[in-house]
């Protein structure tokens, strides 16, 4: 089974693009730990943290796959039984240069540039291997997120089970989105 939890941070406060991007990614880690312990009964604090040899975080003897990502206000965490890689981008558009550079081509529609980009993306941190130049190469299912307005979310996993998006907000209250 795939779920996938979603948080705003509130980061307006924080000017400074390196403390904001600190901030996003503790801010992940703790979204990490309370899905596990919600959806599995596990602590995060048992496990370590490691990186495999292509720099892909793991929880060293954790039964559970995971893969976070952030973007504007938002952190993600993807927890699943099999491989695992998640994006969320917030809805801008991408020079050409970049487009032609990663895909070969220019994408005029910001939203469907995010649609392209966070497929890429998800299936590289999926993978364990970045920002691939093509994908499929390893047998994967895809599924995408709109719920939060004015972000794009895609989930590339080994197993087509990706069962729930539940978006957690300022409070700890859950909105299940149920696929």
């Amino acid at each position: 089974m795939t779920v996938v939890y979603a948080r705003k941070i509130k980061t307006e406060q924080i000017p400074v693009l390196p403390l904001r991007r600190k901030l996003l990614s503790e801010s992940a880690r703790e979204l990490l730990a309370y899905a596990l312990e919600r959806e599995f009964g596990l602590h995060a604090s048992d496990y370590t943290e490691k990186k495999d040899e292509n720099g892909k975080p793991y929880l060293e003897g954790c039964p559970v796959f995971f893969n976070i990502s952030h973007s504007g206000e938002y952190v993600v965490c993807a927890l699943s039984d099999a491989a695992v890689g998640v994006d969320i981008e917030k809805i801008n558009p991408i020079s050409i240069k970049v487009m032609l550079r990663f895909f070969g081509k220019a994408i005029l529609s910001p939203r469907d540039q995010m649609r392209i980009w966070t497929r890429y993306e998800s299936y590289g941190k999926f993978a364990g291997i970045g920002i691939p130049h093509k994908t499929e190469d390893i047998p994967c299912f895809y599924r995408e997120f709109e719920q939060i307005e004015k972000y794009f979310i895609t989930v590339c996993s080994a197993k087509d089970d990706c069962s729930a998006l539940v978006i957690c907000d300022d409070d700890g209250a859950e909105k299940e989105n149920d696929l």
